[in-house]
């Protein structure tokens, strides 16, 4: 289980492609950030080497398919970059090049379902075990770039702050039921800053949790809401919301 072997394809696989390009040297950067949240997180709820290892091969490999996607598509909504990425990987045993073959189908299913909205009950323990890592460690770095203003990583800096918005019922219905909202339900700039907080609906581990409070996001994608909705009780109703279902986590 050497990882630095595991990089270094890595590495070269991602020579195919411009790195010079915006969005793929975000992706790039993203995979590394993810990575290191992985250690936090495996190192925080004492997981075992192998386990470890796997879920830092799965970070490295989560987004694999995105730099294709965006070559191919200039875009990251065209296709479910998850599959694509189990595509790749299982095509002519690629996957081969990072893991032993009993590893191989726990890493393409991660790959797979690491960015679905819900995870599928026909996996096994210890692929959900990684599974659920990866999933909180992209979420940590897509929660603290996204809408954050105080980080140089954020590539949402160009919305109109000055545009007053409402939320629509079923956003604000959605968000306090504690759901991960869809994608498509987004409308509006405060619909899309809501669908990333959302995203702590879906965090699996306290450590991750602890991250998001020391990190602020929260709080600055709180700022930004406020300044685009001219509806203050909804505003009230998802600050609340949100606040209090990190630090009740954060104290599990």
């Amino acid at each position: 289980m050497q990882f630095d072997k595991c990089i270094k394809e890595f590495e070269n696989y991602v020579t195919n492609y411009d790195l010079n390009v915006l969005q793929n040297r975000y992706k790039y950067d993203h995979t590394f950030r993810v990575l290191e949240f992985t250690k936090t997180i495996c190192e925080s709820e004492k997981f075992t080497e192998e386990e470890k290892y796997l879920a830092c091969v799965c970070s490295l490999l989560h987004d694999i398919a995105r730099f294709e996607e965006w070559t191919k598509y200039h875009s990251w909504h065209e296709i479910d970059h998850g599959d694509l990425g189990y595509e790749i990987l299982n095509k002519n045993d690629y996957i081969l090049k990072y893991v032993d073959k009993k590893y191989k189908d726990i890493v393409l299913n991660v790959v797979k379902y690491h960015n679905k909205k819900d995870i599928t009950d026909d996996l096994d323990e210890l692929t959900i075990k990684v599974l659920k890592v990866v999933r909180d460690a992209d979420k940590l770095d897509i929660l603290n770039t996204q809408f954050n203003p105080y980080n140089e990583k954020s590539l949402t800096l160009d919305y109109d702050y000055s545009q007053k918005v409402k939320l629509n019922n079923s956003i604000i219905d959605s968000f306090i039921s504690e759901k991960m909202l869809d994608a498509n339900m987004v409308t509006n700039i405060a619909e899309d800053i809501i669908f990333y907080l959302s995203y702590i609906f879906d965090i699996n581990y306290r450590i991750s949790f602890k991250i998001i409070y020391d990190l602020k996001v929260i709080d600055i994608k709180l700022e930004l809401l406020k300044k685009v909705l001219s509806d203050d009780t909804q505003f009230k109703i998802i600050e609340l919301k949100a606040k209090d279902f990190l630090e009740s986590n954060i104290k599990l």
